[in-house]
């Protein structure tokens, strides 16, 4: 009743709707490594999240960030699980670089980072207790991160290096 007479409410949920059809093409990419933990009975469901991205380095200021950085860090949240990447410079590899990662806020000892280019699978990192990750080696370009356990499976976007 109220989306009928509140045009500005209208328009968010038809908006809302259209992304939401646009993010279901890019959640159904065949995944060919590594098979996320899903199972078919709904009890056994991974219950997957969108994270928001809060902070990007071509966006604005970030929530934290160390001095002389050169390039701010990521920050997204989903469901109360905050992400935070920072891109460096690879160390061992000159010309390419690599993630540096937090995640804060899973309930589960342990989790996995799994990293997608282009649809394609590209590599994956166990989070150690302390909830920190990196990943190392990538060559610039757009990337997305799926962190999982084996209750959920949080999707960040727009991670570019």
């Amino acid at each position: 009743a109220h989306l009928a007479l509140c045009p500005h409410c209208a328009q968010e949920v038809t908006h809302l709707q259209s992304y939401l059809g646009e993010l279901a093409a890019d959640l159904d990419v065949p995944i060919v490594q590594p098979p996320l933990q899903t199972t078919s009975s709904l009890a056994g469901r991974v219950k997957v999240l969108i994270a928001q991205l809060l902070t990007s380095p071509l966006t604005g200021a970030p929530a934290l960030a160390l001095r002389g950085d050169e390039q701010e860090p990521y920050l997204w949240e989903a469901d109360g699980v905050q992400v935070t990447v920072e891109v460096q410079p690879d160390a061992l590899k000159p010309g390419r670089f690599s993630l540096v990662g937090l995640v804060v806020g899973l309930d589960a000892a342990s989790f996995q980072v799994h990293l997608w280019r282009d649809g394609e699978w590209v590599t994956t990192a166990d989070g150690d207790d302390l909830g920190n990750f990196t990943i190392g080696g990538l060559t610039a370009g757009h990337y997305e991160l799926i962190i999982t356990t084996s209750e959920v499976e949080i999707h960040t976007q727009s991670l570019n290096i």
